[in-house]
């Protein structure tokens, strides 16, 4: 009675944590544990210490014969489960979903309607996305940055086919055709995901395009470093590995990387400072050359008509002097060998057994020249808009006017048919083996109380990570009719929120809080440890939101019959029995 005495600012409930850590030793000491794991236990304890029922009888649950119709092998399955459960808790956090399981063969249907206590959404497939930096080479010596949004947990070729797909032209939907109800529900799914790629400029509009069109073939992705090739990568790279200050670079380049035995190859080059320093500078470029006997010859012709497109070669060179010199540098088995290329013209160079690379001494006249039109270049890339990702802490209801993501969207992708994997197959009772199936889930029975786990926590083989994205939850009038199959049960579909369990943090640690809804006044209420604070409703929601509650809006009394025969579905054989009884008298 100390928690509603009035007489204290807060109240450290000890002696009920000690009680369940009895019972469940995950949840003893101070180590961070999961909220809804918590409160999942103690609804479960609370349920079987309260259970009216104490010798449980033994009920065989009887398979969908496809022929029953929905409120029909519903009610059965109902009062199986409350023959063996009655129980305040039942009573008030117990409802019921509906689950179809469909034979991608056969097209068999198999249906069970399952008791819940906990409704765990999975967050809409929404993809972490990353703005990568992209500074594109062409062959005509264009060198332009751009600024292309992907998933980051894609790999290479996912950010090369976003990059080329920013060059072809948008489409104008403006009619749209008819859809049926599940293409709709898939489409709400999927437009959740793609909210992001409508938001990328056009690059077809830009005043400077040409008409060009790069495909990933013809683009080969590298890692430059201090002005030379540090890494090449492959397709398969992950674009976790890529960090924030990598200078990625994407040449490209005239025969298609996906073609096998080319009959050229791609021979890097580098530009120094024609001085003591030998400081690199610039951009590297690539050369074309014979794969096969290749000479120095080929290198020279190669680098002379690919240069002046790099580097502000005067037209016509009127200096003595000359305005670059080339040599080759040859590692072979950890040794390395450098010859002027003008001295190796004749000679026969083995890739195979080489690994070659052109530096290019340049003339301060030209370097100089170089990074003045280099400086304009940046400058004018810089004045440039650019995307940005905001990362200033929480973000709260009132400063999410339009959220990106509803709680409603998340049931919409709860609901959404899904297609099982292989690892997850169904014995189907038509062809009498495992086989690929269709699964799709509805709300039938809804509780008094709902309680939402929002599933934050992502767990996969290649990483594991916390979904900190805000989910636009309604204080008032959540409505889930929509996902509601049962009609009698449509009535009871309003919600208003409650209470709200945050988590702050990853997964090596954390910090949890509650928001919490007095009854009498009104008023909501932040508890943080033993601070105990008044909040302003507007910011009960935020990114941090992982278990919300919500109870059910007060109901008019039922008018019509159907609505009365399902209220008395839902209560227990001796409720019934009593109202009975007390009807006979």
């Amino acid at each position: 009675m100390n928690m509603w005495s009035g007489k204290i600012n807060y109240y450290a409930p000890k002696a009920l944590k000690q009680n369940v850590a009895r019972y469940a030793p995950q949840f003893s000491g101070y180590s961070q544990q999961d909220s809804q794991e918590f409160m999942s236990f103690l609804l479960d304890g609370l349920h079987e210490d309260l259970n009216l029922i104490k010798q449980k009888p033994y009920m065989e649950k009887k398979d969908d014969d496809g022929v029953a119709e929905d409120s029909k092998l519903a009610a059965e399955q109902w009062d199986y489960y409350r023959k063996r459960n009655q129980s305040k808790i039942h009573d008030i956090f117990h409802g019921q979903i509906k689950s179809v399981v469909q034979c991608l063969e056969c097209k068999t249907l198999g249906r069970t309607f399952d008791p819940i206590c906990f409704l765990s959404l999975p967050l809409p497939n929404k993809k972490k996305i990353r703005v990568f930096k992209i500074e594109y080479v062409r062959l005509n010596g264009q060198i332009k940055y751009y600024y292309i949004k992907s998933n980051e947990r894609g790999r290479m070729h996912n950010l090369l086919k976003d990059f080329c797909e920013r060059f072809q032209p948008k489409p104008k939907n403006d009619t749209h055709e008819p859809m049926d109800a599940e293409d709709e529900s898939t489409s709400n799914a999927a437009n959740v995901n793609n909210q992001d790629d409508e938001q990328e400029e056009d690059l077809t509009l830009a005043p400077d395009y040409d008409g060009h069109q790069p495909k990933p073939e013809l683009i080969l992705p590298v890692e430059v470093y201090n002005h030379r090739i540090h890494l090449q990568y492959s397709d398969d790279a992950l674009l976790t590995n890529i960090l924030e200050r990598d200078q990625i670079v994407f040449y490209e380049v005239p025969v298609s990387l996906k073609k096998e035995n080319n009959d050229t190859i791609l021979m890097p080059c580098l530009f120094r400072t024609a001085d003591s320093l030998h400081q690199n500078f610039g951009l590297p470029i690539y050369l074309n050359i014979p794969r096969h006997k290749c000479t120095g010859k080929h290198i020279q012709d190669a680098l002379q008509n690919s240069i002046g497109s790099f580097l502000p070669l005067p037209a016509n060179n009127t200096s003595e002097k000359s305005l670059y010199t080339a040599s080759c540098v040859f590692n072979q088995n950890y040794t390395q060998t450098t010859k002027p290329l003008a001295s190796c013209l004749d000679d026969h160079i083995d890739f195979n057994r080489t690994n070659t690379t052109l530096v290019v001494d340049v003339s301060p006249a030209i370097v100089e020249k170089y990074e003045q039109e280099e400086k304009k270049r940046l400058d004018k890339d810089h004045l440039q808009p650019t995307s940005s990702t905001n990362n200033s802490g929480v973000q709260t209801r009132s400063q999410h006017k339009q959220s990106t993501t509803s709680l409603l969207d998340c049931f919409k992708y709860f609901t959404t048919k899904e297609t099982l994997s292989d690892n997850d197959q169904w014995y189907c009772p038509k062809c009498k083996q495992l086989k690929n199936a269709s699964k799709k889930i509805d709300l039938w029975l809804l509780p008094k109380v709902l309680i939402v786990q929002l599933k934050r926590f992502n767990y996969t083989r290649h990483y594991r990570d916390k979904i900190d994205l805000f989910i636009d939850c309604p204080i008032y009038d959540l409505d889930l009719s929509q996902f509601v199959l049962n009609p009698a049960e449509k009535a009871n579909a309003k919600y208003d929120l409650i209470a709200v369990s945050n988590h702050m943090g990853g997964l090596g640690g954390g910090h949890y809080t509650a928001h919490a809804k007095n009854a009498h006044d009104q008023k909501w209420h932040t508890f943080d440890d033993s601070c105990v604070t008044d909040i302003d409703e507007s910011n009960v929601i935020s990114k941090s939101a992982y278990v919300l509650i919500y109870q059910q809006q007060q109901q008019q009394q039922p008018s019509s019959s159907s609505q009365s025969s399902q209220q008395l579905a839902k209560e227990s054989p001796r409720k019934a029995s009593a109202r009975a009884a007390k009807t006979s008298s």
